[in-house]
């Protein structure tokens, strides 16, 4: 995969995002919906392990794991858990099959960059409102029979809203009711060390709703007292929660509220049988601690403060600076993209007169739009096909028809000479050529 390939000739691949031991994720260009997705990528069996290649048995398991959790996925219906848009598969490089999920692209930072950005710690009250925003999702996901299994601060994402994100449930894992298992292969994952439950790594349970609960009152603790145990190798910080009891929260910090360290506690309790019975339970407990509606905010200003969705609910929120997804605003009842106001505003300039700098102005629009969207985004399309009028209209009808060829070439081949859009370039073109002639 490369910068610029199509994916069923609607989704144009950006950037890189990450990469794991079993496939990609991607940043995309939605042309359709004019949207930034983000495609995650199930690699190539070839290309799974280095050294030693996995069995065929093993490969159309995960690859059954990764299409089936992604149909269960796409139909849990929650603010914090992102939106499936689509699913196929993408022949490689190598001429393999690539199972692949067009997910929802989720603007924000994580909540371990937050906790960095904020010295290790939050405030009693924002790890409740994490927790208690976390807990109404993995009531709908249990309940759905799907479990997370790797829920961790570098997992969770916080929006500008103060609303919060749980990515990778793509690859989440999906308890069997029949057969009351979770369907997992030898290739599968665990977890990551340090959230993972005991039962977990003794191996009695692949792990089910109460590792979810055991991991969310680890990511508690650690937003409010640091490390729950500290170890220089995985190995031996998987012994410590094995066998080792974590110190009290409220030992560890005096500050924390006695009944609020107290829940975060009984999270952490080894036997999953005596652990707090399931996620809403848990947050009826935390909402004692949330800010009510109209509450000031936590004592100083911070960006992504996950309490403004419970003190101030539908705020209104600043616009995200770096957007590939023009955002959208109501123009007498029609969608305009925010590109739209700036050639609204060339179109000032060129009726006060100022034609060269409103020309300037589309041709700006035109170089920022395709740097977000690509050279056949419809932002693309609509500027430049001004810009090729107003250059036309100026006089300087060699350009105009020297843009429009340029578009079409590059139509041409990003579209192909029989799409709508190519063919409403080439015929603009054409009446362009005659009129020169």
């Amino acid at each position: 995969m490369d910068v610029g390939d199509k994916i069923q000739d609607r989704f144009e691949l950006k950037r890189r995002l990450g990469r794991g031991g079993m496939g990609d994720v991607w940043l995309a260009w939605d042309e359709d919906f004019e949207r930034k997705v983000a495609i995650k990528f199930m690699i190539e069996r070839s290309a799974i392990g280095e050294t030693n290649a996995i069995s065929t048995e093993d490969y159309h398991d995960l690859r059954r794991r990764f299409e089936r959790e992604g149909l269960a996925t796409a139909a849990l219906d929650h603010p914090a858990i992102p939106a499936v848009h689509h699913r196929g598969v993408w022949r490689g490089s190598s001429g393999g099959e690539m199972p692949y999920l067009v997910m929802q692209y989720i603007e924000g930072k994580t909540v371990e960059d937050l906790q960095e950005e904020r010295g290790g710690f939050l405030e009693p009250e924002e790890a409740a409102c994490l927790a208690v925003q976390l807990c109404s999702a993995l009531a709908v996901a249990h309940d759905a029979n799907i479990v997370h299994r790797d829920l961790k601060p570098a997992n969770l994402m916080v929006g500008p809203s103060g609303m919060i994100k749980i990515i990778d449930f793509g690859v989440a894992f999906i308890v069997d009711s029949e057969k009351s298992r979770i369907t997992r292969s030898r290739y599968s994952s665990p977890g990551t060390s340090g959230y993972v439950a005991p039962e977990v790594l003794k191996g009695a349970s692949p792990g089910g709703a109460a590792a979810d609960l055991y991991a969310l009152g680890i990511v508690v603790y650690e937003l409010l007292g640091g490390p729950v145990f500290r170890a220089f190798t995985a190995t031996d910080l998987d012994a410590a929660h094995l066998y080792k009891d974590p110190q009290p929260l409220c030992d560890r910090r005096s500050t924390v509220p006695r009944d609020l360290g107290e829940v975060v506690d009984r999270l952490l309790i080894k036997d999953p049988a005596e652990r707090l019975v399931g996620a809403r339970e848990v947050s009826a407990l935390m909402r004692r601690h949330i800010p009510a509606a109209g509450c000031p905010n936590i004592g100083h200003p911070v960006e992504f403060d996950v309490t403004l969705p419970f003190r101030t609910p539908f705020a209104s929120l600043a616009r995200p600076e770096d957007s590939l997804r023009p955002a959208m605003v109501a123009v007498a009842g029609v969608a305009m993209s925010a590109a739209d106001p700036q050639l609204g505003r060339a179109r000032e300039l060129w009726d006060s007169g100022d034609r060269d700098e409103a020309l300037r102005l589309i041709k700006h629009v035109i170089e920022e739009a395709r740097q977000e969207q690509g050279d056949v985004g419809k932002g693309v399309e609509r500027a430049w096909r001004l810009y090729a009028e107003r250059l036309w209209a100026a006089g300087r009808v060699g350009e105009a028809v020297g843009e429009l060829r340029d578009m079409l070439r590059i139509f041409d081949v990003k579209l192909g000479r029989r799409d709508r859009r190519t063919v409403e370039v080439r015929e603009l073109l054409r009446r362009y050529e005659s009129d020169e002639e």
